[in-house]
């Protein structure tokens, strides 16, 4: 039974199995939930590619992965998932960023400081270093 189980142990196995839904309980923050999110997307897109590569025909593991259907497992998913934990901004450059949309992302970082009733410095501050190293980068962008 799960009460003779260490939490800490609890939630090691599940982050080494992919197991999303206890990892999540253990996230104490956003950080946490993120790479929860991430880390059993590609442990199920990995055992996905194994079963499919090797031919995989046992039910005890084809049943196991039934149990993952409800991880999301694209970028987009996984970050509308964090987005209703917490609606940061922040999270939301870094899903443009991580996508490669960057011309996104800074319209999202305009909208999100016009959006803003009373300026936030510490968020116009981080908004402007990225454009300036977006700028200066060799990235393509508008």
């Amino acid at each position: 039974p799960d009460d003779k189980i260490l939490s800490t142990d609890q939630c090691l196995w599940s982050a080494l199995s992919g197991y999303l839904e206890p990892l999540i309980s253990f996230s104490s923050n956003t950080s946490d939930r993120l790479w929860s999110y991430l880390t059993c997307a590609v442990d199920s897109i990995l055992d996905e590619t194994l079963i499919k590569y090797h031919d995989i025909k046992n039910s005890e593991i084809l049943d196991f992965k039934k149990d993952d259907d409800e991880i999301p497992k694209d970028i987009e998913s996984i970050f509308s998932e964090i987005k209703n934990y917490d609606p940061s901004p922040y999270f939301g450059v870094y899903l443009y960023l991580s996508t490669n949309r960057l011309s996104e992302a800074i319209e999202f970082m305009r909208d999100s400081i016009r959006s803003d009733e009373e300026p936030q410095p510490h968020k116009i501050r981080f908004f402007a270093h990225l454009v300036v190293l977006l700028k200066r980068g060799s990235f393509e962008h508008d």
